[in-house]
């Protein structure tokens, strides 16, 4: 590496330590570098990114240009450059020079990470070039639901001008998957209208059907719960999707006193909430003890209805919008483990206190403080996403409450609570099945939601599924958890079937050297180490890898184990020099 790219790069570090103080000759060095095609592949994303948060809409026309020609950017450098466009125009208001129509070219990409990028992009530019083309893919019937949900949600930032085509799909006489989006995205332009079409929807829904996205919309909306509430009178829910719609709410920490008892009214389920007495809650923690199970206590707490693992992490594994639980027993007793359940917000330390933003549009987000400066502030919602919102859009913000979940108890027997608080207090106590993890089991997979048509038509044998890597590209991925003892249940992701699951490990790799993976048995399991088959299979396998981010794909055929359970183990072998961690997480 020559000097002068020695330096060059010295310049994304000091961007990155300094801040905006040296933003315009640093911008200026990162511009001369990335034109001069001398920057390692490996560095190319962040330092567009860079250039994406600090340039000005001469330096955002060449990343566009970039991510657009035919031979341009591809993966990891043109998501980042999208990446850079959006943080530019949500954070800065600013949009590249020159004729951007061209973004259109981007919705068609078999690339599905810079597919929907590109596809919000055009929400936020709002050009009107690109009307047309969003429009066309909210009505093609065979664009994936990711895209069509992207483009229906950039198509209500156009307001009069996309209703009419939002209105078209909120409206038809299809399943809630498909109506959802269009419900949500209209109630960004028409909170009452919108409410009127969803108590429509959910009146038709099935109990298998997720109203989440349903509510999610009202509730992310000034006087959408309201609004909700009213036109919910007017219809008949089935009792079944009213308490899913319920759940859906809580999970969220919301509790709005007119939705949930328009929702606990079609339910049937008693919402006037008694608080518990001192008494009460010694007499609970006493059972606890006596009573509950910590084995059917972690089915409880797995349980996807109640959301615990989408907050909670526990090994590593799971959501970071609530406190780590892998050593919360031996810390914390029964009474206030029973208490922190019933009564979230009696107790909410002071970096999961929440914040309820509102900004002039309308828009209501509420979540726990991610990042903040003097532009916007990042807010970590109950489902796991960050929101940045410019605080030049903020119209009032306020100290909310816990985002745990309040009133999930109306969804569990008094023994399932027993069994949930005796798991939780045995999490982290030395020399039992909870203790803390001793060897880096992988704890979070990912499971592919669903497989290509590849891996499903016309195929005449198992070689081919010996053959054909599965794809890595994170949105068609599901995360899903091992157990505490870091075995993985297979029925969870099969509902009990034989059918073969794909999964995806990974590790990241901070010095490169032979690293291996231990399996439980290698029963029915094929493998994919970035995308190459290994032919020869080992208990103990091993491979070099350099530095960075490694991903394990694994094809399990339940049908060939005779264990229902996978347990996989992260090893560095003594004679290597690497330095790697199992990715957790969410």
């Amino acid at each position: 590496m020559t000097f002068a790219v020695r330096s060059l790069i010295a310049c994304t570090i000091l961007v990155s330590v300094t801040g905006p103080v040296f933003a315009q000759g640093a911008s200026d060095a990162l511009m001369r570098l990335l034109r001069s095609g001398k920057l390692p592949d490996e560095r190319l994303p962040s330092v567009v990114e860079m250039v994406g948060r600090r340039g000005d809409a001469s330096d955002l026309a060449y990343l566009f240009e970039q991510v657009t020609k035919e031979d341009g950017w591809k993966g990891a450098a043109a998501t980042a450059a999208l990446e850079g466009l959006i943080d530019a125009a949500t954070n800065r208001k600013l949009t590249p020079e020159g004729d951007l129509s061209r973004l259109s070219e981007l919705f068609e990409s078999d690339q599905t990470a810079i597919r929907e990028r590109a596809i919000r992009l055009a929400g936020l530019w709002r050009i009107p070039e690109l009307l047309d083309p969003l429009e066309s893919l909210v009505l093609a019937r065979d664009a994936s639901h990711a895209s069509r949900s992207a483009a229906l949600e950039s198509l209500a930032s156009y307001g009069a001008a996309g209703r009419s085509t939002i209105e078209s799909v909120a409206s038809a006489d299809e399943p809630l998957a498909i109506t959802a989006p269009a419900i949500a995205a209209l109630a960004g332009l028409d909170v009452n209208a919108a409410a009127k079409y969803a108590a429509v929807a959910l009146a038709k829904a099935k109990p298998q059907d997720d109203p989440g996205p349903v509510l999610g919309a009202f509730l992310d909306r000034q006087g959408g719960p309201a609004a909700l509430a009213t036109a919910l009178a007017g219809v008949k829910l089935p009792p079944d999707v009213a308490k899913a719609a319920l759940r859906s709410m809580y999970s969220v920490g919301r509790s709005d006193a007119a939705l949930s008892s328009a929702l606990g009214q079609a339910a049937g389920i008693a919402m006037e909430d008694k608080p518990f007495t001192p008494e009460e809650i010694q007499q609970l923690a006493a059972a606890v003890q006596t009573e509950g199970d910590p084995a059917r206590g972690e089915l409880v707490f797995r349980r996807a209805d109640l959301s615990c693992q989408k907050c909670h992490s526990v090994s590593g594994a799971g959501g970071n919008i609530g406190p780590d639980l892998s050593a919360i027993g031996p810390s914390n007793p029964i009474d206030y483990l029973v208490t922190s359940i019933l009564e979230p917000d009696a107790a909410v330390k002071e970096h999961y206190a929440t914040q309820i933003v509102i900004t002039s549009d309308g828009l209501v987000v509420t979540g726990i403080v991610a990042d903040e400066n003097d532009n916007r502030i990042v807010l970590r919602t109950a489902e796991g996403n960050d929101r940045s919102i410019p605080k030049a859009d903020i119209e009032a913000r306020e100290k909310g409450s816990s985002l745990m979940p309040k009133g999930l108890i109306k969804f569990m027997t008094r023994q399932e609570l027993l069994d949930l608080v005796r798991f939780l207090s045995e999490l982290g106590k030395p020399r039992t099945p909870y203790a803390l993890r001793s060897r880096p089991t992988v704890q979070r997979w990912r499971v592919l939601a669903q497989l290509p048509e590849s891996f499903t038509k016309g195929i005449p044998s198992e070689a081919v599924f010996r053959k054909d890597a599965p794809p890595i590209d994170d949105s068609v991925w599901q995360p899903v958890y091992s157990r505490v003892d870091g075995t993985l249940p297979l029925s969870e992701l099969t509902g009990g079937g034989k059918q073969p699951v794909y999964l995806l490990a990974e590790v990241d790799v901070r010095k490169g050297g032979a690293v291996g993976l231990r399996f439980d048995s290698l029963e029915g399991l094929d493998l994919w180490v970035n995308g190459d088959h290994i032919d020869s299979l080992s208990r103990n396998f091993t491979t070099e890898f350099t530095e960075g981010r490694q991903s394990f794909a694994i094809r399990v055929d339940p049908a060939k184990r005779s264990t229902a359970t996978l347990r996989a183990e992260v090893f560095v072998p003594r004679i290597s020099t690497a330095e790697a961690e199992v990715v957790g997480g969410v």
